[in-house]
């Protein structure tokens, strides 16, 4: 007569364990889809590169062992994390062909305590680009800066509110410039109306706290929600930069698309972090018609755990 096994000697196996790890680890690709109903959702939604990869090597081990559900749980967790980065892959098509002279814009995180400040100026007077705006500028950096101010007649620093400074820089005519925050207190941001090609345009610099706890998810979605209020009631174009802390496919991106911004180009390569396991998109442009993005580029190491995000913009 053969022995009988108990329900957990029976149960508990290599195989089910791992099948349980592999299920649990990947809800995470769905449970971001509904970062809407909280915060803690919407951080699941951040790590759609690494879900693809872990998706795709847990695939081929499910092919190997026979796995029939969980291959198919996998597929669709595969398909769903492929199609969301795809989106912000390719440029949505344009109305109509770029005119006139380039606007060349570069957007970094400096990092508060970068030590290699001489290696970050050397970067923006070597890329030469017509605006540039900076954040995590504190009073250190104000004075590491300065050498700008002679190549950009147009300048403004805040340096008084920490790790959520910033700084703008333009070398194209300005109209005005200020400090402001968008509904999330202590937030600050740099608005700037500017004209290019004769057409005038506003410039947001933004750099949210990360959604790290209740609250700061609140004061992220408060100022996004703001711009994206303020943006709908301009009558001109802006340009919104910066880093945003939050991924191309979380629900406090989307908030922003309300304004009728739009990413243009690739926004998924990675620009915070860019050589660990964790490498996320964070740093981001968009813009609202006519105003488009021609070309995104990431540049290089400068000692912050950030890239710089490097603009062509041009006139539909």
């Amino acid at each position: 007569m053969p022995s009988t096994r108990s329900f957990f000697s029976a149960s508990i196996r290599l195989d089910g364990l791992l099948d349980t790890c592999i299920c649990l680890g990947l809800a995470a690709s769905w449970l971001g889809l509904f970062g809407g109903w909280h915060w803690a959702l919407d951080l699941c939604s951040h790590f759609r590169w690494q879900q693809l990869g872990v998706s795709l090597l847990a695939l081929v081990w499910a092919l190997w062992r026979g796995r029939r559900f969980l291959r198919h749980v996998l597929m669709l967790t595969l398909l769903l994390n492929a199609a969301l980065i795809a989106q912000h892959t390719w440029p949505r098509p344009a109305k109509g062909t770029a005119s006139g002279a380039p606007l060349n814009v570069v957007s970094l995180n400096v990092l508060i305590n970068n030590p290699h400040k001489q290696k970050v100026l050397d970067y923006l007077l070597s890329c030469d680009a017509d605006m540039i705006y900076l954040s995590e500028v504190h009073g250190e950096w104000a004075a590491a800066l300065e050498p700008l101010k002679i190549r950009y007649p147009h300048h403004l620093l805040e340096t008084n509110h920490g790790a959520f400074g910033a700084a703008f820089f333009s070398r194209v005519p300005v109209r005005s410039m200020r400090v402001r925050n968008f509904g999330a207190e202590n937030s600050v941001c740099i608005e700037v109306l500017a004209a290019h090609e004769g057409r005038e345009f506003h410039l947001i610099g933004t750099h949210p706290p990360p959604p790290m706890g209740a609250g700061f998810a609140r004061v992220q979605r408060a100022e996004f929600e703001g711009i994206a209020r303020h943006t709908a009631a301009l009558g001109v174009p802006v340009l919104l930069v910066g880093d945003f802390n939050a991924t191309p496919w979380c629900h406090a991106f989307r908030l922003l698309e309300k304004g009728g911004l739009r990413a243009s180009g690739p926004a998924w390569p990675p620009t915070w972090s860019t050589r660990s396991i964790f490498a996320l998109p964070i740093d981001h442009a968009m813009t609202t018609a006519p105003l488009r993005i021609i070309q995104r580029g990431i540049g290089p190491d400068v000692g912050s755990d950030h890239r710089p995000v490097e603009l062509t913009l041009g006139w539909e």
